[in-house]
């Protein structure tokens, strides 16, 4: 269990549950996921697409069947929390450009800051918002989250922004759910999960987190895929990994699903 504190949330003392209370009216309000890019083609009529790109989202991806590449990781988080929920509301902000070669760029602190900046403006619509993504390179040490000196750049400058952000649409109820990462439990939870106003979600199968899964002090949630397992088959790309990226958006996904009077139960895993 993380030290971080969660206003919105009921944390269990035991280690068994996290019980977290649902917002009211949650079936009317959607779930905002922000990722690198969307194959729209391949999610639900129903999912709306925002644009926080600063290619205005006019260019496509060239085709990979690789579940981790930055072309598909969106799709496939999307996918996950409409299989979790099929009657959620779907909306996806595209975070990231799309060079005339075809490939995605990763998602920036600046464009991050924009999706955040979108979802404080539309606020009255939206129950949670989902980022499975790591801007990592950032950390210094484990159980922290200051950012050293290198890697993103721009992360540092926005940083104070951002983490402005994601406080204000936690102080109207709006859970920030982020993933912890993928690099074992010897390295720091990345950013932004690190961040005292996010849920940050780590990975587990079967009572205990999976050996990739970044934990640590900020840690608040274990969560699993749909299916309990390792993975489970996707529609579009086959069989779909355990990873932190997927147990944070099936958390936010689950999140969303239940009920005011039930509130939610999150089995450890």
């Amino acid at each position: 269990m993380g030290m971080k504190k969660i206003t919105y949330a009921a944390l269990a003392a035991t280690i068994a549950l996290v019980s977290f209370a649902s917002p009211a009216n949650a079936e009317t309000k959607s779930l905002v996921i922000i990722d690198s890019y969307f194959n729209l083609s391949k999610l639900p009529s129903s999912v709306t697409q925002i644009c926080v790109a600063a290619d205005k989202c006019v260019n496509t991806a060239k085709s990979s069947t690789s579940i981790s590449d930055a072309s598909n990781h969106g799709t496939a988080m999307a996918e996950i929390a409409i299989k979790q929920n099929p009657s959620l509301k779907v909306v996806v902000i595209r975070a990231s450009d799309v060079s005339r070669f075809g490939t995605v760029s990763g998602v920036s602190g600046n464009t991050l800051l924009s999706a955040l900046k979108w979802v404080e403006a539309n606020s009255s619509t939206i129950g949670a918002v989902s980022f499975s993504y790591s801007l990592s390179g950032n950390m210094t040490k484990i159980g922290e989250c200051k950012l050293s000196s290198f890697g993103l750049t721009n992360v540092s400058i926005v940083d104070p922004q951002i983490r402005n952000s994601i406080n204000k649409i936690k102080s109207i109820g709006i859970p920030f759910f982020a993933a912890t990462g993928n690099n074992g439990p010897t390295k720091p939870v990345s950013y932004p999960a690190c961040i005292t106003d996010t849920v940050s979600v780590g990975a587990g199968v079967g009572g205990a987190y999976i050996p990739s899964s970044s934990r640590d002090a900020n840690t608040d949630v274990i969560g699993s895929l749909p299916s309990g397992k390792f993975s489970y088959t996707s529609s579009i790309f086959g069989l779909i990994p355990q990873t932190t990226s997927a147990a944070n958006v099936s958390v936010a996904s689950k999140y969303l699903s239940e009920k005011l009077d039930k509130g939610i139960v999150f089995v450890i895993p």
